[in-house]
């Protein structure tokens, strides 16, 4: 599960523990021709990661020589060639593991990852669509969202999701730092992209504005939220499964990419209020804690982790409880927390000579942010001791 490599071993950069992560870098490497080929089958430019791959390589006998060729087949699943947030964690990856590097080592990582990074932003700049009369680029129709279950149903229905704008924007940006990394000129396409990609929908629920997981359709009711109910996502498949449209803020810096403040604390609330946490999945209170966080929230960033839901419980294996499998990303992501409030993250207000940034979620701070010294950090009445973290983005 290629869109779970993300909480599996995003943490490993954050903790200091970049070689961990180095290890997997190799399984792209390898298989960068293939995914070109997969890519091209599609029509695209550059490397299309597969979904869910296994062990046994599927074989096919009735495609053409050209795929059976290849290392790999998507697994059989019908959300797998329309699901997107897996493509950009290549690029997002690959910068969190130069970050975390010292010396001589970053430039060895840009060396390493950066026909990966490269050939997995071509694909993202050629997947795109361009609406003539607009002059915008959107994402999809059709498309699957990372909650999957908002558009899994409907993806001939599903355009720009929220999540998926920002994080395109944001590694065909760290894309284009990768090639002046190289001594090489920006790729102008992909700024093109990036300055024209389509707003990040929105909708009205009791005078209140809140963001969906992507763009209502007049072609389907279902898909359009704040049109009544008890919960501003009532109308649009219920408060239910994962909040993908906070990860705008919570795994990349969307307020430096469009995200509206207020617009995402509203919807935070909403979901910390209304939420069915029984259809939510482990990660899903890291998530929202994180872009608590990153949104100034203390105390609601720490309620969500410690959130008292089945969910979110750990068994002694470290699996969270009631998934049905032994579901460890939950793992990852509390990591990943943790070590974004321990470390900081870009765009962070503990800058300030004071280290600390007090907000009306509850306080933030931190002393000596990005020194690897022990600090006292606090953050909605939690306080633990630190050393050694990367600062996250």
């Amino acid at each position: 599960h290629q869109e779970m490599r993300y909480w599996h071993h995003a943490h490993f950069a954050v903790w200091n523990r970049s070689a961990i992560l180095r290890a997997s870098d190799q399984w792209y490497i390898d298989r960068i021709a293939d995914a070109r080929a997969s890519a091209a089958l599609q029509g695209c430019d550059g490397t299309r990661w597969p979904k869910m791959v296994g062990p046994n390589n599927h074989r096919l006998k009735n495609v053409s020589q050209r795929v059976q060729e290849m290392k790999y087949w998507e697994s059989f699943n019908p959300t797998n060639a329309l699901l997107l947030w897996h493509q950009p964690h290549v690029i997002a990856m690959a910068e969190l593991e130069r970050r975390a590097a010292k010396g001589s080592a970053v430039a060895a990582v840009v060396d390493r990852l950066s026909e990966v990074v490269d050939m997995t932003a071509r694909f993202l700049a050629d997947y795109v669509s361009y609406d003539l009369r607009t002059g915008r680029y959107h994402l999809g129709p059709p498309v699957i969202e990372a909650s999957e279950r908002h558009s899994a149903g409907y993806p001939s229905l599903t355009s720009d999701p929220v999540f998926e704008l920002v994080y395109v924007n944001y590694t065909l940006g760290v894309a284009n730092s990768w090639r002046e990394y190289q001594g090489l000129k920006r790729n102008e396409t992909w700024d093109k992209i990036r300055m024209n990609l389509s707003p990040l929908p929105i909708f009205e629920y009791e005078n209140q504005t809140f963001y969906p997981w992507h763009a209502a359709s007049s072609k389907a009711k279902f898909s359009q939220c704040g049109k009544g109910g008890a919960s501003p996502f009532a109308s649009c498949g219920g408060p239910t499964g994962h909040p993908a449209q906070v990860a705008a803020v919570a795994m990349v810096p969307g307020f430096s990419y469009g995200v509206e403040m207020s617009v995402m604390v509203n919807t935070l609330r909403s979901m910390f209020l209304d939420w069915d946490w029984g259809s939510a999945w482990g990660w899903d209170f890291g998530l929202l804690a994180m872009a608590s966080l990153r949104a100034g929230e203390g105390d609601m960033a720490m309620n969500f982790l410690m959130h008292n839901s089945t969910k979110n419980t750990y068994l002694k294996n470290g699996a969270n409880l009631d998934s049905g499998m032994p579901y460890l990303p939950g793992n990852g992501a509390l990591l990943l927390t943790f070590a974004m409030a321990s470390g900081g993250w870009d765009g962070d207000n503990n800058d300030c000579p004071d280290g600390s940034d007090l907000v009306d979620g509850g306080e933030i701070s931190r002393d000596d942010l990005g020194n690897e010294i022990s600090q006292i950090v606090r953050i909605g009445g939690w306080e633990w001791e630190a050393e050694g973290f990367v600062k996250f983005v």
